[in-house]
């Protein structure tokens, strides 16, 4: 008779990610560029569903290249809502920023422009994504708006790490 107490699958069980991943990428309400703003980097936050902070701006992680795209380091593109280093992959046709390992439905993106030279934060916006339970289980999304940064004022107020 066979041992009740061993279970034999065979073959092994492929491990697989099915979570999302969406990528994002920004422009600013003048027009301008990033260098034509002064804008060095961004400070990205993300929030789940709930609205709880998932990635914090202060996260050295989350500080991202203004000008973030194909040419950007794995580093410096990529942001994963699971784990401290991100051990996602960028997607072909990804664009700007890559946040992977969503389990949410939605997510918010917060952006924080920073000005190196004058150490301010002088632009911000923000973007909810919604109904990605909708998207087939380990996909990918592209999302074809742009988040819109604009300068900081009393009805935008932006962020600060």
């Amino acid at each position: 008779p066979a041992d009740a107490s061993k279970v034999v699958v065979e073959p092994a069980l492929p491990l697989i990610d099915l979570s999302t991943s969406v990528s994002v990428g920004w422009k600013f309400s003048n027009g301008n560029t990033c260098g034509g703003n002064k804008i060095t980097h961004v400070f990205v936050q993300v929030r789940d569903s709930k609205d709880a902070v998932i990635i914090p701006m202060n996260d050295p992680l989350a500080q991202k290249p203004c000008d973030v795209g194909a040419a950007s380091t794995y580093t410096q593109r990529v942001l994963d809502m699971r784990f401290l280093d991100p051990s996602c992959s960028v997607p072909a046709g990804a664009k700007g920023l890559v946040i992977c390992g969503i389990k949410d439905d939605s997510i918010g993106i917060f952006l924080s422009g920073y000005d190196a030279s004058t150490g301010q934060i002088v632009f911000g916006g923000s973007m909810k994504i919604s109904d990605l339970a909708t998207l087939p289980l380990a996909s990918h999304w592209a999302v074809p708006d742009d988040v819109i940064l604009a300068p900081c004022t009393a009805s935008n107020t932006c962020e600060s790490p």
